[in-house]
């Protein structure tokens, strides 16, 4: 059911009261949540709103954009965000760490507990380091990275790549030079 102008213009507001960052500067979790995008749809009902056309989200270091965000709500809290994009892309400023960078065709973040599921041509960075593969789990929280490769048997005309996770580790020197 699409909700009346007044309506979605209550539960915009709404969202910029409440917090989504888990892992992220502590200061995060105290700023409001902004998303702008060229349409917008809220159902009261389902506890959702989704976001189309050029979306941006942010709340205070973390920013997402993507074509398309869905937020789910629980009892005022958003609990889960779900972008998809070519590609869809996350940064966030871990307490104490340097910024991380990923991106995938779609994503899917629990708030609740600060895992990042990236899948489809997936990839995170921080610090020059760089993980790829078909599907990333980033538990945010606790700065685990779990990578898996393309099981999918390939086509023909397919890229060289064979779906193999893919790691880059910078040494420290060229880390601290911001390389």
């Amino acid at each position: 059911m699409l909700l009346t102008r007044a309506k979605s213009l209550l539960l915009m507001a709404l969202l910029g009261s409440i917090s989504i960052s888990a892992g992220a500067l502590s200061s995060d979790r105290e700023q409001p949540v902004n998303i702008t995008a060229d349409r917008m749809r809220a159902d009261e009902r389902e506890g959702l709103s989704h976001y189309e056309g050029d979306v941006f989200l942010k709340q205070g270091s973390l920013e997402i954009r993507a074509e398309e965000i869905t937020v789910y709500l629980e009892e005022g809290e958003v609990t889960r965000i779900i972008a998809i994009g070519e590609p869809a892309k996350l940064q966030q400023q871990p307490d104490d760490r340097e910024m991380v960078y990923s991106e995938a065709r779609r994503m899917k973040y629990n708030t609740r507990n600060g895992e990042l599921l990236l899948l489809e041509d997936a990839w995170v960075k921080q610090s020059g380091n760089r993980i790829s593969g078909k599907r990333i789990h980033y538990d945010t929280s606790n700065s685990i990275v779990t990578a898996n490769r393309d099981t999918a048997p390939k086509q023909s005309g397919d890229s060289q790549d064979d779906g193999r996770v893919r790691a880059i580790i910078e040494p420290k020197e060229k880390q601290d030079a911001g390389e």
